[in-house]
């Protein structure tokens, strides 16, 4: 039986829970940085570009969360 997806009145919420799994994916990137910096001791430029990087994922995200925004919005209003 499936089950019922979750609904928040909280329309940044439920963009965020309907993301949840992309959302695993920025996850992925910090943990591994930490780990490598931590085992290896990354140097500092490479730790820039992924710093880089997470922020252009972070980007990402925050566009893919205002356009899910956007369509929730648009289906209340329907």
């Amino acid at each position: 039986m499936k089950m019922p997806a979750r609904q928040f009145d909280n329309l940044a919420l439920q963009a965020a829970w309907n993301l949840r799994l992309f959302g695993l994916f920025l996850v992925g990137p910090i943990f591994g940085v930490t780990l490598v910096t931590i085992i290896f001791d990354m140097s500092m430029g490479l730790r820039i570009a992924a710093a880089g990087m997470i922020v252009f994922i972070l980007f990402l995200y925050g566009l893919l969360l205002r356009a899910e925004i956007k369509c929730l919005r648009a289906s209340q209003e329907h």
